[in-house]
Order: C-alpha cells, then sequence, then structure tokens
C-alpha cells in the first residue's frame, strides 16, 4: 500500500516543526522518568533552583540532588509539557511543565542556554499549584 505523497509531505513537515519542542521537552520527560543520568550532563557548573521560593544558587551535582529530594518526596505521576519558548536569537529558551504528584499538582520551568554547541540549564523552579 502506497501513501499519497501529500500525505507524506504532511507528515515531514509536522516533524521538522515538532522537532525543537519534543527537544525541549526531553528535560521534563527525564524528571518523570527520573533518569538522572540523561539530565545531569546538560546542568550549568552551577544552578539556580528555587523549590517552594526558597532560592539557592548551587553546584550542579547538588542542585540535581536538591531536585532528586523534591521528586522522591512528592512522587509525580506525570509530567505534562505546558508551554516553551525560545530568545529573539535562539541562543536560550524555557520550558513550563505541570507535574501531578500525590502531594498536588506542582508547575516546573527550567531555563536552557545554549552554549558551544551544547545545551546547557541554568535555572529549575519547582512551585506548587
Amino acid at each position: 500500500m502506497h501513501l499519497p505523497k501529500a500525505f507524506f509531505h504532511v507528515f515531514t513537515v509536522l516533524i521538522l516543526l515538532a522537532g525543537p519542542m519534543w527537544g525541549q521537552h526531553r528535560f521534563l520527560r527525564a524528571i518523570e522518568s527520573q533518569q538522572w543520568g540523561s539530565l545531569a550532563p546538560h546542568l550549568d557548573r552551577r544552578v539556580e533552583i528555587c523549590i517552594d521560593d526558597k532560592v539557592e544558587i548551587l553546584p550542579s551535582q547538588r542542585a540535581l540532588n536538591r531536585l532528586k529530594e523534591l521528586v522522591q518526596r512528592i512522587q509525580p505521576s506525570q509530567v505534562q509539557p505546558l508551554h516553551s519558548g525560545s530568545s529573539q536569537n535562539k541562543r536560550s529558551y524555557y520550558v513550563i511543565g505541570k507535574i501531578k504528584s500525590n502531594k498536588g499538582p506542582y508547575r516546573v520551568m527550567l531555563f536552557v542556554q545554549r552554549q558551544g554547541g551544547r545545551e546547557v540549564i541554568q535555572e529549575i523552579r519547582v512551585e506548587k499549584m
């Protein structure tokens, strides 16, 4: 069975448009699945982390540990992407998601800077909704 060429072209365009958004949401998927090994290499040397209105600027490993502690405490069942956007020059972007957990809903925001061909998470914010 051959699919019409128009279907193939529409599908290709949708994949190309969704590609950047899909890549941005991989950090949310890493939090949901607790795949800390895929998140750790993307953390900046020092990360601003804000959990429940407590702001800290920590070395990457300590910031990751704070995020792990929160995730273990709230036990998320799902992290759902809500919104994302990028700067005009495409050197940075943010991703906002909703964490569904047995402790209630939380909002998570990540600010990511593109540096030398890699993406670096500079800020993580998590707040109860």
